[in-house]
């Protein structure tokens, strides 16, 4: 690789000066046309206005699918809007001067109800009576439906990033325009390629926020490399040692970003934040809360991958789920569901959560009034449940508690167990090479494939001693609701739960929920095994898992969270309830 930049620089200084000067000019312009195609691409991508979802409903009955919906921009391009769960769904790239329903149905549909939302909701009545499509522009009859969309929070335009992409592109043409000036072929050629590529790459970081991009660390090394390939143009010593270590490096830079373009490409070494959300978010980044609301109550957060789409409301505990009963009366039995982001339902709609398909399975009856309490949490631990029934779902007098330990292993691995609240610390030191991960695959490769880190960055023995740890910790959570459970004399049921990858390989990973069932059955503790449930009464197994489980996501979809309810309910009527 070196040989062949040697090859190519010396080969240039060969070159006459008019040769010389059209190779250079040739250079010149495929470099400037790129490099504009990526600034164009990138600032075709900034959200000039707010992501917004609309759906179309009557009578609270959802006709969304019944409609194609297309927003038409300024520039006059028809973009049609995706569907997903029910909900047309926009990032809101370029602004919309109208919106076009189309009636796929053809239902005589009299009146409809246009939700738009995004962090709030703004309706707007619309009448379809008779028509086969609607078009809601800059003035409908019933007013400007764009500016009371705009004033209402929903769609606010990010003027800042509309500037500074102006103030980039007239960057570059203010470097194209002084090649004119600069006579010297070579120090343009400097000029070109650095300073192009500084504003591509500050560009890229603009619009990633305050998140590192997936593609950032390529930027980086087209960025180093422009340098060093300038730096052969002008060097005139053509065998000295500089001008060869600059040839390696050249190369060197050369070949690893390749190599990154590649693992990009195939997705290797992908983190979870980044499949996910599209960028990386640090495993080490931990909050430690000491006032069990994840949430802020009375608000609407979404649950979303790339496979779904669900909105939550909460309620004044901060809890995904309806107001619960202030007092209790004399036939109420009151069940607390506790868990993760699994019993708060990620990956499916809020009627179809695991606590919803058991109360189905456990209707009221003329005895008893059955008072359900969703208190899962997208991100808590066995940990944070304690302290959340403790300190605020005690005082409603549950009769049943379930808890749900899924995969909280790693999540004790970070956070430790009670002493968090304390320390306000994660249990564990941030690794300081972790920059150099982010931003190199390469570099993950190395890390993971060579020098046998997992994805928590912990090597084969920081893990083993980690891992421990984190279950003798879980042990102690055990002992701690059984002690709460015996106190406050509820009936107590622990529920351990696989993923799609315990399914397919017919066990738990690294041993964890083995030793804590062979400790619940030490101590008396009520349990389920889904693992089990799943495999010998739902016949589940690695031929069918994908239908219970999101492919890309990881979470049960409702066909899984109405198994997850089937294998409760089986353990309660064992137990008597």
């Amino acid at each position: 690789m070196a040989d062949f930049f040697y090859f190519c620089t010396n080969k240039l200084s060969m070159l006459n000066n008019n040769a010389k000067y059209v190779f250079v000019a040739f250079l010149i312009a495929i470099i400037n046309v790129s490099s504009a195609f990526f600034v164009i691409y990138y600032i075709s991508k900034i959200n000039f206005y707010d992501e917004f979802k609309i759906k179309i409903t009557e009578n609270n009955l959802n006709l969304t699918s019944d409609f194609d919906c297309y927003g038409i921009t300024f520039t006059g391009n028809k973009i049609q809007l995706q569907n997903v769960d029910s909900v047309f769904i926009h990032n809101g790239s370029w602004y919309f001067s109208e919106i076009v329903f189309k009636n796929k149905s053809k239902k005589n549909i009299e009146s409809e109800i246009l939700i738009v939302s995004q962090k709030n909701e703004f309706t707007i009545k619309q009448d379809f009576a008779n028509q086969q499509s609607i078009r809601i522009s800059k003035n409908p009859k019933d007013g400007n439906f764009w500016d009371k969309v705009t004033k209402s929070g929903l769609l606010q335009a990010e003027y800042t990033k509309l500037a500074i992409s102006i103030i980039i592109l007239l960057a570059c043409v203010i470097v194209i325009c002084s090649l004119i000036i600069v006579k010297k072929p070579a120090v343009s050629i400097f000029i070109i390629t650095s300073t192009i590529s500084f504003f591509i790459l500050l560009l890229v970081e603009l619009l990633i926020k305050s998140h590192p991009g997936i593609w950032t660390g390529v930027w980086v090394n087209l960025v180093i490399l422009s340098l060093f390939f300038s730096l052969l143009l002008i060097r005139r010593k053509r065998h000295n040692k500089l001008t060869n270590a600059i040839l390696f490096l050249s190369a060197l830079i050369f070949a690893i970003t390749i190599a990154e373009i590649c693992l990009r490409l195939f997705h290797i070494n992908y983190s979870y934040s980044e499949s996910r959300f599209g960028y990386y978010k640090s495993i080490f980044d931990q909050k430690i809360i000491t006032n069990n609301s994840f949430y802020e109550p009375n608000s609407i957060h979404y649950l979303e991958a790339k496979e779904f789409y669900y909105k939550r409301a909460t309620n004044t505990l901060g809890l995904s789920d309806k107001e619960p009963k202030q007092f209790k009366e004399a036939n109420d039995y009151i069940i607390i569901g506790l868990g993760d982001s699994f019993t708060e339902g990620d990956g499916a709609h809020s009627d179809s959560t695991w606590l919803k398909f058991l109360e189905m399975n456990m209707p009221d009856t003329d005895s008893i009034n059955y008072e359900w309490i969703n208190a899962g949490i997208c991100g808590s631990d066995p940990f944070y449940e304690y302290k959340l029934l403790k300190d605020k779902l005690l005082s409603y007098n549950p009769d049943l508690v379930i808890i749900n330990y899924g995969n909280d292993l790693d999540d004790i691995i970070f956070r430790g167990g009670m002493e968090r609240f304390d320390t306000k610390e994660i249990a564990i030191n941030k690794k300081i090479w972790e920059p150099v991960y982010i931003f190199s695959f390469l570099y993950r490769t190395i890390i993971h494939e060579i020098c046998g880190y997992n994805y928590l960055l912990l090597s084969k023995s920081e893990y083993e001693q980690e891992k421990q740890r984190a279950i003798n910790q879980l042990k102690v959570s055990l002992l701690n609701f059984k002690k709460l459970s015996e106190e406050y004399n509820f009936e107590l049921l622990i529920v351990f739960h696989p993923m799609i990858k315990d399914i397919d390989e017919n066990r738990y990973k690294d041993n964890c929920f083995d030793q804590l069932i062979n400790f619940s059955v030490e101590n008396n503790i009520n349990y389920i095994d889904l693992l089990k449930y799943y495999c010998e009464v739902e016949n589940i197994s690695s031929k069918n898992s994908q239908n219970y489980y999101w492919v890309y996501d990881g979470h049960h979809n409702a066909a899984g969270y109405e198994k997850f309810a089937n294998g409760v309910h089986w353990k309660l009527k064992q137990m008597g309830l």
